[in-house]
């Protein structure tokens, strides 16, 4: 990749008020980093989901059994998307959180957890 100038990127996070470089959407499929979009501009990458299941479809003639993504995927749209195609979506859910939590779920919720270091594992 060649980029003759970098600019900030203003994020707002605490501690880091902009980023330099381009901003990366991945997925992991089979142990296998793919790029889904690459950008030197700023962007939201949770709008990318339904691009990336699509994408999946395309190849393997099926969604994907499961999402395993950060939470800022987790959007209205996305969890209607997911739902509609029989896609499930890993991670806690919108709103406030359960008084009584299903053990099953917190199992499940724990082994997409781990599964989800992979991909930070890349990088």
């Amino acid at each position: 990749m060649h980029q003759p100038h970098v600019r900030p990127i203003v994020r707002g996070k605490a501690g880091h008020e902009t980023e330099f470089g381009a901003k990366l959407t991945v997925s992991l499929e089979n142990g296998y980093a793919r790029i889904e979009r690459l950008s030197w501009n700023a962007y939201n990458e949770g709008g990318d989901l339904q691009m990336i299941c699509e994408r999946y479809r395309a190849r393997t003639g099926h969604y994907p059994e499961a999402v395993l993504a950060d939470k800022l995927f987790r959007n209205r749209a996305n969890l209607r998307y997911c739902a509609e195609h029989g896609i499930r979506f890993s991670g806690t859910r919108l709103g406030r959180p359960a008084k009584i939590v299903n053990p099953e779920f917190l199992k499940l919720q724990l082994a997409d957890n781990s599964a989800r270091n992979a991909i930070e594992g890349k990088f």
